[in-house]
């Protein structure tokens, strides 16, 4: 078994709510379960994005340089990350109004 140690964390009150949900729903056996798979999560996502920056941004950066007037407007580009993030833009939003 790995080694534990007990920390102390000052969190906002929603934050703590959700945690507390996912325990209390049984998705999670404890507070720690949902902090280490959030942890996880995170980290699976950075990876994405590095990978999604090594690829297709820089084939974007590039096509962009090659011929600006291929270049999206501020509202276009935001429009598009809309459109491909779908359903992790809404959950963003929900999160930001609990």
């Amino acid at each position: 078994m790995e080694k534990t140690e007990t920390v102390t964390l000052t969190l906002p009150a929603r934050t703590v709510r959700a945690i507390r949900a996912k325990v209390a729903s049984g998705s999670f056996s404890d507070p720690e379960a949902v902090v280490e798979e959030s942890i996880a999560r995170m980290d699976d996502l950075r990876d994405e994005l590095d990978k999604w920056l090594a690829t297709e941004g820089e084939r974007r950066l590039d096509a962009m340089i090659a011929d600006p007037s291929q270049s999206l407007s501020h509202e276009e580009f935001w429009a598009e990350v809309a459109s491909e993030s779908g359903a992790e833009e809404k959950a963003s939003h929900s999160r930001e109004a609990a």
